[in-house]
């Protein structure tokens, strides 16, 4: 079975910045990043998704110089630190 071929959530909740100084917990599409050609796709589920204190900079239009977030319609999704269960990998 290909990792295309699974059957992945469509939806999931995410904390979101949708604009500076606002965090809201939202659910939203589940990204597909697929490259079947490629020997490195892994899927994960995450478990837990920390906010550290670059996410909330980042919030807050500080991290890093000159960053700035999209538009409401493009919110923001952080959690670059995670606990994560593998679901599937390339072989």
């Amino acid at each position: 079975m290909g990792l295309k071929d699974l059957e992945l959530p469509a939806r999931q909740r995410a904390i979101v910045f949708p604009a500076r100084g606002k965090a809201e917990v939202r659910e939203i599409e589940v990204p597909r990043f697929f490259d079947e050609r490629g020997p490195w796709n892994v899927v994960m589920h995450p478990l837990a998704v920390g906010r550290c204190p670059s996410d909330t900079a980042c919030c807050d239009e500080e991290f890093p110089p000159g960053f700035r977030l999209p538009s409401a319609h493009q919110p923001v999704v952080p959690g670059h630190e995670q606990v994560v269960e593998i679901v599937a990998a390339s072989e």
